[in-house]
C-alpha cells in the first residue's frame, strides 16, 4: 500500500501541528528534515534537527516528562501519573495547539520508555486519549560539531477526531519549522541554566 502526501486545511494543520508535538517536543537550532505523510487516516511525521546544546543535558531536558509544558508552546500541561523521569513513566499531556484562530485541545496519555538503544518510545493508551493509537520515537545523539546534539522525531499517530479537507503540504512544513525554534530557545535556554547550576 502506498504512501501519499497530503495537502493539509488549517485546521488540518494545527492538529498535525499538535501530533508533531505531542509528548514530545520540538525543538531545532537547525533543522534538517520535516515530512508528513497520510496513509488510510495514519499520520506518518519524520524531522530531524540539531540542537545547540551538549547531549547529556539534551537527554536530560527531554526526558523530563512533568516538564514538558515548559518546551513547546502547544503543550498546556504535563503530568506524570506513575513511574519516574528519565525512566519508564505513564505521562498525561493536555495539548492545546492554535493555529491562526483555530485552536483544540487534546489529551494524550502516553507510556514513555528508554529502550536499549536509549531511544526514548512513547506508546499512547487510546482509551484515556484522543487517539486511537499513536507510536513516537525519540532518538538522541552527538552532533558532529563538539557540544551540539542531533534528535529525530519519528511517529506513526491515528486521531480519533475528525480531519476535514486539505489545503497545502508546504503550510504544515512551514508552520512546524516555526514552531520548533520557538521550543529550541527553550530548551537551548534551560540547558544553559542547567550548565550554570553545574558550574
Amino acid at each position: 500500500m502506498s504512501t501519499q502526501k497530503e495537502k493539509l486545511s488549517p485546521s488540518r494543520l494545527f492538529l498535525l501541528l499538535s501530533l508533531c508535538c505531542v509528548g514530545t517536543y520540538c525543538l531545532a537550532a537547525e533543522t534538517i528534515e520535516v515530512q508528513v505523510e497520510q496513509e488510510d487516516g495514519a499520520y506518518h511525521i519524520y524531522f530531524e534537527i540539531v540542537l545547540d546544546a551538549p547531549i547529556t543535558r539534551v537527554e536530560t531536558i527531554l526526558s523530563d516528562y512533568e516538564n514538558f509544558d515548559e518546551l513547546s508552546p502547544g503543550i498546556v500541561n504535563s503530568e506524570i501519573l506513575s513511574g519516574l523521569p528519565g525512566g519508564s513513566a505513564t505521562v498525561d499531556i493536555t495539548l492545546r495547539p492554535c493555529v491562526w484562530i483555530l485552536c483544540k485541545t487534546m489529551r494524550k496519555v502516553t507510556n514513555a520508555n528508554i529502550n536499549a538503544y536509549g531511544a526514548i518510545v512513547y506508546n499512547t493508551i487510546p482509551e484515556s486519549s484522543d487517539f486511537k493509537f499513536g507510536k513516537e520515537t525519540v532518538i538522541i545523539k552527538r552532533g558532529k560539531t563538539p557540544g551540539q546534539t542531533r534528535v529525530t522525531y519519528n511517529a506513526k499517530l491515528v486521531p480519533k477526531f475528525f480531519v476535514p479537507p486539505l489545503l497545502g503540504s508546504w503550510l504544515i512544513r512551514k508552520h512546524i519549522q516555526q514552531n520548533l525554534e520557538v521550543s529550541n530557545l527553550r530548551v537551548e535556554k534551560l540547558a544553559r541554566q542547567q550548565a550554570a547550576v553545574t558550574w
